[in-house]
């Protein structure tokens, strides 16, 4: 190489044994430095690589979430007046008047035939924590935070569905024909034990409520992190 003639013509000068000995010092030099070089290139190709694996998976993760916050959204009506709804339902049902108003128990019972039960696509959320452990960074858990929220709210609103099922829909479907909501006997809506019933339903749906908001703003929080991340710079849905 041109480059290392200067130092052969040195070399030549100089005995044979010192001569080849520094010459082959320099050669292994060389070779150390090229090792390194090619072990530090090698490792900037691996970090653009994740980077890019990474870029790819909150993208992806993105999109399902904000699908899940869809999916939420499409539930808020209810969620904002449904604990009310029940309340009112309830204070109603303490009346003193006989027969009660066969409009507004329909307008009520309808209220309460609607219920959800709320599931969720996580494999690019579950993929992503998995894939992240060694890092706790602010999305990371934020995500594991994310995660928990929706198997509650899962959790919860099955309970809720099976508890409205039980307490609701068998309870009544010898006097409440709930497809066109006509009413064969009114007596059992007077009863302290319906009221009792629709009382444990207001219950469950007060917690169920709770996690739902909860839910849905962890979601959103999420939203807008990855934006961050990926320097979209976008707010989350609302």
């Amino acid at each position: 190489m041109r480059f290392f003639r200067p130092f052969r013509n040195q070399l030549a000068e100089r005995g044979p044994l010192t001569r080849y000995a520094l010459y082959a010092l320099g050669e292994i030099v060389l070779l150390v430095i090229g090792i390194l070089l090619a072990l530090q290139i090698d490792n900037w190709n691996e970090k653009r690589k994740n980077a890019a694996m990474n870029r790819i998976m909150l993208q992806q993760l993105q999109e399902e979430n904000r699908n899940n916050i869809a999916g939420l959204m499409e539930d808020k009506a209810l969620q904002d007046t449904i604990v009310t709804t029940i309340t009112d339902f309830m204070d109603f049902l303490r009346q003193d008047v006989v027969p009660l108003d066969s409009l507004q128990l329909r307008i009520y019972l309808a209220s309460l035939a609607n219920s959800t039960s709320y599931t969720f696509s996580e494999n690019y959320l579950l993929s992503y924590i998995n894939a992240n452990q060694q890092e706790q960074t602010e999305l990371s858990r934020q995500l594991s935070e994310l995660h928990s929220n929706q198997t509650d709210l899962h959790y919860i609103s099955e309970k809720g569905l099976e508890n409205r099922l039980e307490n609701f829909f068998q309870y009544l479907e010898e006097t409440v024909d709930f497809y066109d909501l006509s009413i064969t006997n009114y007596t059992i809506f007077s009863t302290l034990k319906f009221r009792n019933r629709i009382a444990l339903i207001r219950a469950l749906e007060v917690e169920k409520n709770r996690q739902y908001f909860r839910t849905l703003r962890q979601e959103q929080k999420v939203d807008s992190l990855i934006s961050n991340y990926l320097g979209l710079g976008s707010p989350s849905p609302s």
